[in-house]
């Protein structure tokens, strides 16, 4: 985890409708972003994009290991918003996907929630594979499970997110109570939620839009997050990965993801 000595305030585009979790998404909503994998800050939409929305990040100038490169404002697209509210207790379960507070420095990092509710309290696991406990104050939801189609199956080649940013070759090897089981081809294992896992099947041209969410090959031949923001007459796609950077990547060499 990043080590923040405080927290602030706990202050679509993939399916066209800007939803979140359910529930849409407004100007002068307070949210929390992914800027970059596994650092997500809290602000507030001042507008509609086409990509997303304008999210004005809140104040940081007293909250260490803030990034570098955080603007006071970026067009972030719609998936990697989410709202910054208590969920009611039947939306959490079981491999419900969400922001949990890391207890160590009081912020927020994407999790997955692994036990339903005892005493109020929840497990969760970190996407870092850290794990902790937390109550329902110190959620927020991200899509889960409901909001899937095409699930993948037990025996299905996959690209696997083993921890933020970073993702690797493997099979689905069974299904799990949170998703499925990953036997990755290097020998390692994880449990883990569908929307951490892409087919691996080379994208068709009527799949691919502006604003969708894929994994694209790299220079380094391997996969990354990222956002359609342009596809060209010549098969290009132009992606903005989730590190800022962008990048044309031939249609074969992207992956969908479910969600």
């Amino acid at each position: 985890m990043n080590h923040r000595t405080i927290a602030l305030a706990v202050a679509g585009w993939l399916f066209m409708s800007l939803v979140c979790c359910g529930q849409a998404l407004e100007v002068g909503d307070a949210v929390w972003a992914q800027w970059t994998p596994n650092d997500w800050y809290p602000g507030t939409l001042t507008e509609e994009t086409a990509l997303g929305f304008v999210v004005v990040f809140d104040d940081v100038t007293d909250v260490e290991d803030v990034a570098e490169d955080l603007p006071a404002s970026a067009d972030i697209p719609t998936p990697l918003i989410l709202l910054n509210r208590v969920p009611e207790a039947d939306q959490v379960a079981v491999g419900t996907r969400v922001l949990a507070r890391w207890a160590d420095d009081g912020w927020y990092y994407p999790a997955t929630v692994v036990t339903d509710a005892e005493d109020g309290l929840y497990n969760v696991a970190f996407d870092d594979r850290d794990v902790g406990i937390v109550d329902l104050t110190q959620i927020r939801l991200r899509g889960g499970m409901a909001d899937l189609f095409d699930l993948p199956e037990v025996g299905d080649r996959v690209w696997a997110q083993w921890s933020p940013g970073d993702w690797y070759p493997g099979m689905l090897s069974e299904e799990s109570p949170i998703g499925f089981l990953v036997s990755f081809d290097d020998g390692g294992e994880a449990d883990l939620p569908p929307s951490l896992v892409v087919v691996d099947l080379a994208a068709q041209v009527d799949q691919v839009a502006f604003g969708s969410r894929v994994l694209a090959m790299r220079i380094d031949e391997w996969f990354y997050p990222g956002t359609v923001v342009a596809v060209t007459e010549d098969g290009m796609v132009d992606i903005l990965f989730d590190d800022g950077k962008r990048e044309a990547v031939d249609l074969a060499n992207l992956r969908l993801f479910s969600e």
